[in-house]
């Protein structure tokens, strides 16, 4: 019996193996900080260094099992060109819409829940590769890279789909729920560890970022740039903040020591983990050519405040180690040249071994809540409504001039027409994607096979009595060859109604390292010439356009249904069109939600996350990054007058039925300090149930407005509700000082006294508020009291006891 009770003293039993457990940190019930020092203080300098790469080694000694840092998350769990082999995961996931999709649904429970699925999915596939004893390969990790948190200042970037838009508000709050929902847990444990990117400034051009510095005002830089991270760290609570490629004011980002040091961990007390992309800090030598060591490269970095190195290259390449990191053999070799103090090492393991402990992998499968997690929740029933859900509300109805919803007694005669109406690829967005869990479908297949349909489902029988043609129009997104023109005009004339699914193609013309209007995208092979017409990278590619406006000539009505990850311009869309639908990149039940939304048995109310500009000619260069252009218009829906022509605003978008917004409840006058309570009534006054995205902005009057550019308007809050028929409901907001301070030309929050407006509703972004959907308040925020240089100069956000983002 004694010797029993030895052996369960220093020995436990983790996934089917007897393993020692004579080594402090691997004692769960010690605080993570003792286990991580206990850890810490055997490890050798090499070792040490080893740990702070993504593609982290087992330390056979220690029982210390390899880890990899390596997944992703972007918009579900996946990715296909993952290392899932011999896992007993076979590479599926639910594929919800691609982040931009997400965005435009302007549902922060919703997101919160798909971040939930992503990891609950993610932990499955860990469980199911641990059980088979494979530990750090790619994607069957606990630590994935999520959507990207930059604000995109232009709308040529390539990976706009991997964002939440143009607005830093609608970006942090959506991205922070999204991460809440991936780290969901216990008190103890997460069930994974999330990450975001690229901190701090860019949104492109992703062909220079490698060797791009940008420069922006302080002023810019905490108004625009800094605030969705600050939100996310802040509010989401992240694991890791992923670094950009590029430099900030002529140091590269990885060892900038103002944004990783200052900004990061001092200004906004980050406890967690700072991490390079892939090959970040080799590119401070080999793109950036800051340096000329990479030994020189690891000291600058790890003495600025990076923590952690991730891969760069593969087999082959000269600098590949342990997943090709430079840090492994640069550190020890810069804390032995006297150029980095090993304790900057252990400092950095402390907060990579605090997420691998909260993780749980070093405890008993027993004693973490989520190791019965199994493959089976892939792609499980609960999941999949959840992707169907999503794809219905990322849809934006962008024009109606009451052509939809489709009868689904008797809609005619319908023919399809476009590159996309037969895809079933183009829904999951090109990257950063797993394979679907469920068949892939068409709009094609749905429109004209009643098998792929439940018998149960509003639309079966309609589908069964459709009569639908099809003819191809453009055989792709390039749409060079106008040969098949002719086909689908000749069909047009012998229709009832056109719909037309067209746009973009996100694994082709818009990718990483492919911005619109570059040689990479392909988009300057795709879109010069038609006709001899000049190039236009915001517009739709090729002849696409032609092709429409000769479809509407005919007469009949003309449905387009825009595939797209980034904002597109069609001008003879918006005044030619019966209707548009902007759809994104709807996951894998982007088909199915499209169909719904024509026949009505899916009510769209999704919004716009971005501003779409009818020409790239009117755009800023792309480089410029500062927001607000002095004496002119700017960038994003922020700083456009209000009289520039916009074909798309940020926060557009229609519906089956009509809302009124009345009754706005509110104190006129708060002082500085006080948070700004409101609540307005809103009631669904038309003939369809559905759902109403309430945007609230706050602006400062002109003849108040401090001695600083300050933004047209800023969106301060949103919540997104639904209504049956004659309902009303009686909204109640809160907007903390953060959200009524302005940034002034230093960069620190200043609340101003003065006249403010404020309005609640749904699309409004264009000029006068005159539309039933939108209510106007007036506020004053009083100076009473106040000495002179605060009435001047504005109370410092600072001073406050209240520094919440949101109330």
């Amino acid at each position: 019996m004694k010797l029993v009770l030895a052996v369960v003293l220093i020995c436990g039993y983790l996934n089917g193996y007897v393993v020692a457990t004579s080594f402090p940190f691997q004692d769960y019930t010690l605080p993570t900080e003792e286990r991580a020092e206990d850890f810490i203080s055997r490890l050798t300098l090499q070792e040490k260094a080893e740990q702070l790469v993504s593609m982290s080694p087992g330390i056979p000694r220690l029982n210390w099992t390899a880890f990899n840092w390596r997944s992703e998350c972007c918009h579900g769990w996946g990715f296909t060109g993952a290392d899932y082999k011999g896992s007993g995961w076979n590479g599926t996931a639910t594929v919800f819409p691609h982040v931009i999709g997400l965005a435009a649904s302007w549902d922060e429970e919703l997101v919160e829940a798909i971040g939930n699925a992503a990891g609950t999915e993610g932990r499955a596939a860990y469980n199911s590769a641990k059980q088979q004893g494979i530990f750090g390969h790619m994607m069957t990790g606990l630590h994935c890279f999520g959507p990207t948190t930059n604000v995109n200042h232009d709308p040529r970037w390539g990976r706009i789909k991997r964002t939440w838009g143009e607005d830093p508000f609608l970006t942090g709050t959506l991205n922070s729920a999204h991460i809440k929902g991936l780290q969901k847990g216990d008190a103890k444990y997460m069930k994974m560890a999330a990450d975001v990117n690229m901190f701090a400034v860019h949104s492109g051009p992703d062909s220079i970022r490698q060797h791009f510095s940008i420069s922006v005002s302080d002023r810019e830089l905490y108004d625009y740039y800094l605030p969705a991270f600050e939100q996310t760290v802040k509010e989401g609570g992240v694991s890791s903040v992923m670094v950009a490629y590029s430099a900030f004011q002529g140091i590269p980002d990885n060892c900038n020591p103002r944004l990783l040091t200052e900004v990061l961990l001092n200004e906004w007390n980050f406890s967690m983990i700072s991490f390079s992309d892939n090959g970040g800090v080799k590119g401070i030598v080999s793109t950036q050519h800051y340096t000329s060591t990479y030994m020189n490269a690891s000291a600058l970095s790890i003495n600025a405040g990076l923590h952690q190195d991730m891969a760069s290259g593969g087999p082959g390449d000269p600098n590949w180690s342990y997943g090709g990191c430079i840090w492994n053999s640069g550190l020890p070799q810069a804390v032995q040249a006297g150029l980095a103090k090993e304790e900057l090492l252990d400092n950095a393991l402390r907060r990579v071994l605090g997420v691998r402990f909260k993780l749980g992998v070093e405890d008993p499968d027993w004693l973490v809540p989520f190791s019965d997690i199994g493959l089976d929740v892939i792609g499980c029933e609960a999941h999949t409504q959840l992707a169907l859900e999503a794809a219905r509300k990322s849809i934006v109805l962008l024009r109606n001039n009451g052509t939809l919803p489709l009868s689904t007694k008797a809609p005619g005669r319908i023919l399809l027409v476009g590159p996309h109406v037969a895809s079933t690829k183009v829904y999951f967005g090109g990257t950063y994607s797993a394979f679907p869990a469920v068949p892939e479908e068409s709009i094609l297949g749905l429109m004209t096979n009643a098998s792929k349909w439940s018998t149960d489902h509003p639309l079966y029988e309609t589908i069964k009595s459709l009569e639908v043609n099809y003819s191809v129009g453009c055989k792709d997104v390039v749409c060079k060859d106008k040969s098949y023109f002719g086909a689908a005009l000749t069909a047009a004339e012998a229709s009832d109604i056109i719909i037309y699914v067209g746009g973009i193609d996100g694994s082709y013309i818009e990718h990483e390292n492919g911005d619109r209007g570059t040689q990479e995208s392909n988009w300057i092979n795709s879109s010069f010439p038609c006709e001899n017409e000049t190039t236009d990278s915001i517009g739709m590619p090729g002849c696409q356009e032609h092709l429409i406006s000769s479809l509407a000539l005919t007469g009949k009505p003309v449905v387009v249904i825009h595939m797209n990850g980034g904002p597109i311009s069609c001008i003879n869309c918006t005044y030619l069109a019966s209707a548009v639908l902007d759809t994104f990149y709807g996951g894998q039940f982007g088909p199915q939600a499209i169909v719904e939304t024509l026949f009505g048995v899916n009510n769209p109310a999704g919004r716009m996350p971005y501003s779409v500009h009818p020409f790239a000619d009117n755009l800023w260069n792309f480089t410029d990054y500062e927001i607000a252009k002095p004496n002119d218009d700017g960038r994003t829906y922020r700083y456009i007058s209000p009289s520039s022509y916009v074909l798309h605003h940020f926060g557009d978008g229609l519906s089956y039925t009509t809302f009124n917004y009345s009754d706005l409840q509110y104190n006129k006058t708060i002082r500085p300090c006080d948070e700004f309570h409101f609540s307005v009534v809103v009631t669904n006054a038309g003939h369809y149930p559905g759902d109403e995205v309430a945007q609230v902005y706050y602006y400062s009057r002109p003849e108040t407005a401090p001695a600083v550019r300050l933004p047209t308007r800023s969106l301060k809050a949103f919540k997104r509700i639904n209504l049956a028929v004659g309902q009303s409901t009686r909204l109640s907001f809160c907007l903390s000082p953060y959200a009524l301070s302005m940034v002034d030309n230093q960069g620190k929050r200043q609340l101003y006294p003065g006249d403010y407006n404020f309005s609640v509703g749904g699309h409004q972004i264009r000029g006068a508020l005159s539309f039933a959907d939108v209510i106007e308040g007036d506020l004053a925020m009083s100076g009473a009291g106040l000495s002179a240089r605060q009435l001047a100069e504005g109370v410092p956000l600072s001073t406050c006891n209240d520094s919440r983002l949101r109330c």
